[in-house]
């Protein structure tokens, strides 16, 4: 089972006060990640190792720290207003096209094909190598430096995996709770390794504060990696059926979260907290900010793979765009980055066919 090097872990973590006050005035919006690591069951109790009182912020930090949450909620409130036209309508043709094919996710996670340890590494790697060698490289340095742990079972921040990065040294561990070496592992994987990549090539050189509250691109660059890695499986006939089931499952990643947001934002009494949840004027909960960023992500996933599948380098070219340009981009800007006309962005027109082929063929397989 792939495991994160510990002693490396502690090493990393083991900083002196000085070290720690640069990172945290660079980047204060990530000082959690820090505790996330701590958190980690990786079979060493960090706590106690490194006692959180030594993590210390200034008085000056912490006002500054409380001052950018204020920030963020406000940068995240104006995105929804300024956007929610938009949002919503997004949201009424996904509604329309799902009711139309009537469509159904297919959860069979344990349909794609399993690997040797090996071979699932190997898989990662050489589907990152279709990207060329920095995208390659950084990937690989993650399973040689073992920055990679599968199996981690005691993390509350995240359901199947999570990037946490350590600033200080432009570089980071990946964790994931599934233990199988098969396709939705893998899967999993390429997402965190997508924010990896993210963050060496763009976040850390370019000292940007992107923040989940503030920039709903977030997820963007590991969505589209994921989504990539599906085409991938079936393009390559590694596992047409398991990379079927896997994209299906994540075109219902584009029309649930949309259909909520669509639902939340029509209700003029809707209250949205500091945490990005939602309630309704019926008391109905929505966690805002959560579908808003993925939902954004994989819609521009999906309209990012049509691009890939027709020119790899134009793919490139867009993706790097974005990962450049988000943090002073609109909601527009970035739809006209990918390319395509806004209407058809927005009614999801070149994304269609292929969420319709998918489920479809998965009716068709199961259902007869």
């Amino acid at each position: 089972m792939l495991k994160a090097d510990e002693q490396r872990i502690v090493s990393d973590l083991m900083l002196t006060k000085e070290a720690f006050s640069i990172a945290s005035s660079n980047f204060l919006q990530r000082e959690q990640n820090y505790f996330d690591l701590l958190n980690c069951s990786l079979g060493v109790n960090f706590k106690k190792i490194i006692p959180v009182d030594d993590i210390y912020f200034t008085d000056k930090q912490k006002k500054s720290i409380i001052k950018y949450t204020d920030q963020e909620y406000w940068d995240f409130m104006n995105f929804v207003y300024q956007n929610k036209e938009t949002l919503k309508s997004i949201g009424k043709h996904l509604d329309d096209f799902s009711n139309s094919i009537d469509f159904t996710n297919f959860p069979y996670l344990n349909v794609p094909r399993r690997y040797s340890e090996k071979d699932f590494i190997d898989l990662i790697l050489s589907y990152y190598s279709t990207y060329g060698d920095k995208y390659y490289k950084i990937a690989k340095k993650y399973f040689d430096e073992k920055r990679i742990h599968i199996g981690c079972d005691r993390v509350q921040s995240f359901v199947m995996g999570y990037f946490a990065p350590i600033i200080w040294l432009h570089s980071g561990y990946i964790f994931s709770t599934i233990t199988d070496y098969n396709g939705y592992t893998a899967s999993s994987i390429i997402h965190e390794l997508g924010h990896a990549i993210d963050a060496e090539m763009y976040l850390f050189p370019q000292q940007k504060k992107v923040n989940i509250y503030s920039n709903m691109f977030t997820e963007i660059p590991s969505t589209a990696f994921e989504v990539g890695f599906y085409d991938y499986l079936k393009s390559q006939h590694i596992d047409v059926i398991g990379g079927t089931v896997l994209r299906n499952n994540r075109a219902a990643n584009i029309i649930f979260p949309f259909h909520r947001i669509r639902e939340a934002l029509v209700d003029e009494e809707l209250l949205i907290y500091e945490n990005g949840a939602a309630v309704s004027s019926n008391g109905k909960q929505y966690n805002l900010k959560k579908e808003i960023t993925y939902g954004i992500g994989y819609d521009f996933a999906y309209h990012l793979s049509e691009i890939r599948k027709s020119n790899p380098q134009e793919f490139l070219k867009v993706l790097n765009n974005l990962m450049t340009m988000r943090k002073e981009m609109t909601f527009d800007d970035a739809i006209e980055m990918t390319g395509f006309n806004y209407e058809d962005f927005i009614t999801g027109k070149y994304i269609k066919p292929t969420i319709k082929e998918d489920c479809l063929t998965l009716k068709k397989r199961y259902f007869g």
